[in-house]
């Protein structure tokens, strides 16, 4: 019997880093770089990690102290955290309108939505 199964994709670290300056940039999102390559996020974001590794491993291995981040990777990360900042906000009013919703039904229509934690 036959097996069936996917076949490894093979990138080269080329390809990773250029992934991985996309994402740092701020160019993209992981989840639009999974879509735009069909690549899963996670692959993204290990890709990342290992490059790290293995730059920092170079450094000490070699000695000495590089700059690895630049001031245009300076201000690209400060956009990034400045977009991240921002999509929080978003997000944190977007919670709050929904716990909102929920107390508004639960008083209107007096039935229990919100599910209440502890002990039975």
């Amino acid at each position: 019997m036959k097996k069936i199964g996917l076949k490894r994709k093979n990138f080269s670290t080329d390809f990773k880093r250029r992934i991985q300056n996309k994402i740092l940039s701020g160019e993209y999102t992981g989840t639009d770089l999974c879509d735009l390559y069909g690549i899963s996020r996670t692959t993204i974001y290990r890709w990342i990690s290992e490059i790290n590794e293995k730059s920092i491993n170079l450094e000490v291995m070699n000695g000495k102290e590089q700059n690895i981040k630049s001031e245009e990777s300076a201000e690209s990360l400060k956009l990034r955290i400045s977009k991240l900042e921002d999509s929080l906000k978003f997000e944190k009013l977007k919670s709050d309108a929904y716990h909102r919703m929920i107390k508004a039904a639960e008083s209107n229509f007096k039935i229990l939505i919100e599910k209440k934690s502890g002990p039975k």
